[in-house]
């Protein structure tokens, strides 16, 4: 179902939009004062709730009526508050928290630049703080550690579906390009006791990383290596993997880093990129909305089939296979042509 063919009517359109220009900005306050984590099995009263992440009581419960009345929380008729299973992941100790993605303050101040954005062509990220993404992340390391559990995240969302769908083909050693906390390359090497890996990404994520994985049974199978995929990657692996690293940047930049990929791959060797892939026609679709939020982090987007087809092409690659998954995710493998 389409948003259109949800809200139904111009009354209801009104009521839409009043309901989300103060449902999302509420969850964000929610985050920040860290509410649900004060909530465990039993209800809390709003009072208590207040007091411990140091709110005002009365403007506190205004927000959470609003929540729970759309059903996020819940609120009995004394003055408590309690989970719903939704709301637990908001909690920081969730496998699956949402929290995170919530604190990533520099998206939400970056949105608040998008007519300007669209008026011009130019990025609202940039417009509002002078400097692109990646740049105005590595100054604020606290936004560095958000962004690298929110990117851990989806890559927990997605790799069930992954797995399930795709068929890896044997391999002796893999480089995870821009792997975050290399959760998909620890996954794919429990399924793989043969091989070996390596986690590429910039040197603060990596140590960082390493840490995580301290005493997994994978561990001695991993490698960190730190540096930048535009001046080069870990040579001779037979199998590269690249999960929402294009869609960050522009067509040029996305040839750069695949010719990186190309100059170290193994001969015979296999590229895999995890991406949404928008649909040819224009039909309902959530890269649709990813593609509106990566115009206004970066320069970059998400892309159709074709258009990665033709970004392989010009780096030395060649498409091989394509599988969708069950999530938004879906597997492009290619071989160096």
């Amino acid at each position: 179902m389409t948003v259109a063919e949800w809200i139904g009517s111009p009354q209801k359109f009104l009521g839409f939009v009043i309901m989300t220009d103060a449902f999302f900005p509420s969850l964000r306050v929610l985050a920040e004062l860290g509410v649900a984590d004060h909530i465990d099995d039993a209800p809390v009263p709003v009072r208590a709730l207040a007091q411990a992440c140091g709110a005002d009581e009365r403007s506190l419960r205004r927000v959470l009526r609003f929540v729970a009345a759309e059903g996020l929380l819940r609120m009995t008729d004394d003055d408590r508050v309690e989970h719903t299973e939704l709301s637990r992941s908001l909690r920081s100790d969730h496998p699956l928290s949402v929290k995170n993605v919530l604190l990533l303050r520099n998206h939400v101040e970056a949105f608040t630049k998008l007519l300007e954005g669209v008026r011009t062509g130019q990025m609202p990220h940039l417009l509002r703080f002078g400097k692109g993404y990646w740049e105005n992340l590595s100054e604020h390391p606290d936004l560095v550690a958000i962004f690298s559990a929110t990117m851990t995240l989806t890559t927990r969302l997605t790799e069930d579906a992954i797995f399930a769908a795709h068929e890896f083909r044997p391999f002796r050693l893999a480089v995870d390009v821009g792997g975050s906390a290399g959760t998909l390359l620890r996954r794919l090497l429990a399924g793989s006791p043969s091989s070996e890996g390596i986690l590429f990404d910039l040197p603060d994520v990596v140590r960082d990383a390493q840490k995580g994985w301290a005493g997994a049974p994978e561990e001695p199978r991993l490698r960190a290596v730190g540096g930048s995929f535009f001046d080069s990657v870990p040579a001779g692996a037979d199998l590269y993997l690249l999960k929402q690293i294009l869609h960050d940047w522009d067509d040029a930049d996305c040839v750069k880093i695949l010719k990186k990929v190309r100059k170290a791959i193994a001969p015979g060797g296999r590229l895999a990129i995890f991406e949404i892939l928008l649909p040819e026609p224009n039909v309902p679709h959530p890269g649709w909305a990813m593609d509106v939020t990566m115009m206004t982090l970066t320069h970059g987007g998400e892309r159709t089939l074709s258009e990665y087809e033709a970004l392989l092409g010009e780096a030395g690659f060649a498409l091989d296979r394509v599988t969708p998954t069950q999530s938004t995710m879906n597997v492009v493998e290619a071989l160096p042509a």
